[in-house]
């Protein structure tokens, strides 16, 4: 899949102080990211700490704070992890899911799509 950019808006858990960003889709990406400078603007407090696989198999350890991501209309609470100064905003795939997007990879677009669940409880 090609690498494409879409605008999103990051906030504190409350929703008060937002930042609009450029982030980067990563489908392969677990969590979204956030460069450490971007999260204290928005006074992100981390909730703990988190061990990440990179591509290259390699782990790195990153604070975790909770934050609101809004794209194209609608919004979902979740965990971002917290980058270095130097790292680009990442939208990855669980914010995807929770705000109810697929990735159009020859487009380059982000796509609404279904929420799915197995069934309905009859008890």
């Amino acid at each position: 899949m090609g690498v494409f950019r879409v605008q999103v808006e990051f906030a504190d858990p409350t929703g008060s102080r937002r930042i609009a960003v450029e982030a980067v889709v990563d489908t392969g990406s677990t969590w979204s990211k956030l460069p450490k400078t971007l999260a204290d603007d928005l006074g992100l407090v981390a909730s703990g700490r988190r061990r990440f696989r990179l591509a290259n198999a390699e782990f790195v350890w990153h604070e975790v704070a909770p934050a609101q991501v809004s794209c194209e209309g609608r919004t979902a609470a979740l965990l971002v992890a917290i980058g270095g100064d130097d790292e680009v905003p990442l939208l990855g795939a669980t914010a995807l899911e929770l705000l109810g997007f697929a990735v159009d990879s020859v487009n380059q677009a982000l796509v609404p799509t279904d929420y799915w669940m197995l069934a309905e409880s009859s008890a």
